[in-house]
């Protein structure tokens, strides 16, 4: 059910209540997708992979938190 959310993909749904990122400023009331690990933005990252979940509740992981969960991996199978 993944699939690759192409750039300058925005959410077209209204935002419910805002998230306490938002409520305190930290990220601002942007719309524009972001990843759900590191929380940049579709912009400044070269994919974005779009997961399970609709709308407000779907998850996206991009190509930069991608790699860093492969290096940790892979070091802690050379571990074992």
């Amino acid at each position: 059910m993944w699939r690759y959310v192409p750039s300058g993909a925005v959410m077209t749904k209204p935002k419910p209540k805002p998230s306490i990122f938002e409520s305190a400023g930290k990220f601002g009331a942007q719309s524009e997708l972001r990843c759900s690990f590191c929380w940049k933005l579709r912009s400044d990252v070269r994919h974005l992979v779009g997961g399970p979940g609709e709308g407000q509740n779907q998850v996206f992981i991009c190509d930069e938190c991608v790699a860093l969960c492969a290096e940790i991996m892979a070091e802690e199978e050379d571990e074992s």
